[in-house]
């Protein structure tokens, strides 16, 4: 294997946080600090249900059929095989439709560009019994919302599931549940 490839995907774990490098000194594994991840996913949930509310009624024929196919590879993904973080970033693209189709620049710029690499990187590496019998429910749910055009219920349903799949988790892990 060319030294390219390792390269590459290297910096790809230093775009995502995971990795510090400076160059010609070293390369390490970043350090996590979960408790800042848990206030930033937390941060992120009000900015996406902002988004959900205003891009609801204005989804188009195009942008359903692109969740539709989200929420079927979400349907099909085996965690265990594939690892969360690939489903994270199947729910990252559905979030991202809300944000492009609500035309909001300074939301899209926060969420897309400063809290996306934190929201795939605020997972565990398990996902916990109570959270996958939640997913198929969540996903069937928020599939019909989006078919319904439908902002408010959409925030809200959005609100709860990444507080029940991502915050409490971690919060749990962390030992701060409220």
């Amino acid at each position: 294997m060319s030294r390219t490839p390792i390269r590459e995907a290297i910096l790809r774990l230093v775009d995502l946080g995971l990795v510090e490098m400076q160059t010609n000194r070293f390369t390490r594994v970043a350090a996590v600090d979960l408790s800042a991840q848990v206030q930033r996913t937390e941060a992120a949930i009000p900015l996406i249900a902002l988004s959900a509310r205003t891009a609801g009624p204005a989804l188009t024929d195009d942008d359903l059929r692109r969740a539709q196919l989200l929420f079927a590879q979400l349907r099909t993904l085996d965690i265990e095989r594939h690892g969360r973080h690939e489903g994270l970033d199947l729910w990252y693209a559905v979030y991202q439709i809300l944000v492009e189709r609500a035309g909001n620049e300074i939301v899209s710029g926060i969420l897309l560009d400063q809290l996306g690499p934190h929201l795939r990187r605020s997972a565990q590496n398990t996902v916990e019994p109570d959270v996958a019998a939640f997913l198929p429910v969540y996903i069937d749910r928020l599939e019909q919302l989006f078919l319904a055009r439908d902002g408010d219920t959409i925030a809200a349903t959005i609100t709860a599931g990444i507080t029940q799949t991502v915050v409490v988790p971690m919060r749990r892990f962390l030992g701060t549940t409220p």
